[in-house]
């Protein structure tokens, strides 16, 4: 240790006042760094949710100049909660109208409730 020639009172004041200057420093760069906590994730994640939530009402419903809104066909999928194959079930069946463009299909929204309307349950209770 270089200091060791100082008396030893002097060495306890060079060594409280470097521990006082890297103590300071250590507390100058934690302040500088914002704590995070789990709240404020909790907040975020619903800020964001919303946001998402917003972006995907509006932008998943293609609204056309003649008023027809249109859906893809994983739309309707996880509109209805079904499988791609089920899906081309209704689709090939007749069950479902749709439109082809390329190799994208299309569904008027009208046709898609009207699917769910039709096939609305109706429960019957039976007197004995």
């Amino acid at each position: 240790m270089k200091y060791k020639h100082l008396p030893l009172d002097l060495r306890q004041v060079l060594l409280a006042f470097f521990s006082h200057i890297i103590v300071a420093k250590l507390i100058h760069k934690i302040m500088a760094i914002e704590i995070v906590t789990k709240d404020d994730l909790i907040q975020f994640k619903n800020e964001l949710i919303k946001v998402l939530e917003a972006h995907f009402q509006q932008n998943s419903i293609e609204k056309y100049s003649d008023g027809t809104k249109w859906l893809k066909s994983n739309e309707v999928e996880r509109m209805l909660k079904i499988s791609t194959t089920k899906l081309q079930v209704m689709r090939l069946s007749g069950l479902l109208p749709y439109s082809k463009i390329g190799n994208t299909i299309f569904y008027d929204l009208q046709d898609v409730n009207k699917v769910i309307n039709d096939h609305k349950l109706k429960r019957v209770i039976k007197k004995r």
